[in-house]
């Protein structure tokens, strides 16, 4: 029997870029305030925070570029069907 690969989830822009820059930060602010432990959890609870602000960071521009691109179709859409009836009526 074969095994069923799961396929892997990529991460966005704006996720990979904030998780990145959370941990280091959180890393930093652990260990001034922790020192080793501190920079462990700092980093692990600020990476998190980051991630997750990053993925909807993501989906708003998904979100917002599918709007700009729906509106852009309808207005493409209109324009030749005005340019066809111009051109026969």
């Amino acid at each position: 029997m074969s095994k069923q690969e799961t396929p892997q989830r990529s991460a966005g822009f704006f996720e990979s870029l904030l998780t990145v820059a959370g941990a280091i930060t959180g890393a930093v602010f652990g260990y001034d305030n922790g020192e080793w432990p501190g920079l462990f959890a700092g980093a692990i609870v600020l990476g998190g925070i980051g991630m997750w602000v990053g993925r909807t960071a993501d989906f708003i521009i998904k979100v917002a570029l599918l709007i700009i691109i729906l509106l852009l179709n309808a207005a493409i859409r209109r324009f030749i069907w005005e340019f066809i009836s111009n051109m026969l009526g």
